[in-house]
């Protein structure tokens, strides 16, 4: 669980340009409306959660099509309670 100290901490020093506009947040620092969505999922993770997101992202399109070509559709993991 994420507590709402960690919540409000996503966007800390995440500094904006002046005189340059950002896709994710407005001049103020807030979020913009396109993106609000997606800032709210990456608050919502944990430190490690968060890690795992950002290695999965790292990864080279080689890896990435390597890993997929060998993990099982998640229907049909033990933790979606699949059983033979």
């Amino acid at each position: 669980m994420v507590s709402e100290e960690e919540r409000s901490r996503l966007l800390e020093g995440y500094g904006v340009l002046p005189d340059a506009y950002d896709e994710l947040v407005d001049g103020s620092g807030a979020p913009r409306a396109h993106a609000r969505l997606a800032t709210e999922m990456l608050a919502g993770l944990t430190p490690d959660g968060f890690q795992r997101c950002q290695s999965l992202a790292e990864l080279s399109d080689t890896d990435l099509i390597r890993l997929l070509g060998e993990s099982q559709p998640s229907f049909t993991s033990p933790e979606a309670g699949y059983t033979k």
